[in-house]
């Protein structure tokens, strides 16, 4: 018998001479950077809306703020006609549901969100029907007299405001407030900072 009879090849998969079992095994090949397919999704942080609440919430809250000054100063200057508490009182209640409005749309109320919705609308639009025609000019008692009253600038004003006030609520029901929009992280801030900060260097080196 030869040597080359008494020499065997190691068969596949069996240590060589001299070669440890542990470092020999068939590991799976990683390659860095490769996603597994069976690894979940990557969930992304979202928000409802298209946009952020919060500018439509001071779009709808100045004009309410300014229809009751100019409301106010024509109560003022005109006592036998509109009583100051009742005309607080009647803001106060649309701003209030103006608020509930925001705080069910922010914690996604559905049925409270159209509720204070619907609601805003009806008393808006019907306080600003009510200031329009109290606008016009028209006969009013003073001091047990009739007399022609002008025509009112403030209560016109006044009733256009809470009117664009209604528009702004409709269009962040109907459009604005709908969807959702991927919240962004520290991160993504800072690296949208640098990528800004690289544009303005490369602008400044042109």
């Amino acid at each position: 018998m030869t040597d080359t009879d008494t020499t065997q090849t190691p068969r596949q998969g069996e240590p060589e001479d001299g070669e440890d079992t542990l470092t020999s095994q068939e590991l799976p090949r990683v390659v860095l950077g490769q996603k597994d397919s069976h690894a979940p999704p990557i969930k992304e942080r979202v928000l409802p809306g298209r946009i952020s609440l919060t500018p439509f919430g001071w779009a709808m809250t100045i004009p309410i703020g300014f229809s009751l000054l100019c409301t106010c100063l024509f109560a003022f200057q005109h006592r036998t006609e509109w009583s100051v508490w009742m005309v607080f009182l009647a803001w106060f209640i649309i701003w209030l549901w103006k608020w509930l409005y925001m705080e069910a749309w922010t914690y996604q109320r559905s049925i409270i969100k159209y509720l204070s919705a619907f609601t805003y609308l009806a008393m808006s639009l019907g306080l600003a029907f009510l200031l329009y025609d109290r606008a016009q000019p028209q006969e009013i008692w003073i001091k047990d007299a009739l007399e022609t009253r002008a025509l009112q600038p403030s209560l016109l004003i006044a009733s256009g405001l809470l009117i664009l006030s209604d528009v702004v609520l409709i269009a962040h029901l109907v459009w604005f407030g709908r969807g959702w929009r991927k919240k962004k992280s520290r991160r993504d801030k800072a690296v949208t900072r640098d990528e800004e900060t690289r544009v303005d260097e490369a602008d400044q080196t042109t």
